[in-house]
């Protein structure tokens, strides 16, 4: 009879620290490294003051173009949207935007705390190969 106590306990024990450990994965609104293969290209900002612009990468990184001269920023996703960085350490993003609210060449967000939309600048392929 002892015997099967231990058992139950041993089997109730293991399943107790099982269900935790499964329970301590990364919550919905954890901050991932973005993968920009469906963003790839120019995308202007408008409306700007500035003639602006974001270029994804095809290598995962972005930079923002303010008057044509570049400059690094950094891309992490939430469950919900894409947050953009000036610098990889800091905490509050200078832009946001929803997933829910992108189109197929438009893309609504916040922008340094104005409501703008990017738009993807496609370029004319010069044949049908390309």
């Amino acid at each position: 009879m002892l015997f099967k106590k231990i058992i139950i306990f041993i089997i109730l024990g293991v399943t107790l620290v099982y269900s935790c450990k499964k329970k301590e994965k990364a919550p919905d609104n954890f901050l991932k490294k973005y993968d920009t293969k469906e963003i790839i290209g120019f995308w202007k900002v408008i409306p700007s003051e500035k003639e602006t612009y974001v270029l994804f990468e095809e290598d995962g990184n972005a930079k923002l173009f303010l008057d044509n001269i570049p400059r690094q920023i950094f891309l992490y996703s939430d469950a919900n949207g894409l947050r953009f960085f000036y610098n990889d350490n800091e905490e509050t993003p200078f832009a946001y935007f929803l997933f829910t609210e992108k189109k197929e060449n438009i893309w609504t967000g916040l922008f340094e705390n104005h409501l703008i939309r990017i738009e993807k600048i496609l370029t004319k392929k010069k044949s049908v190969l390309e």
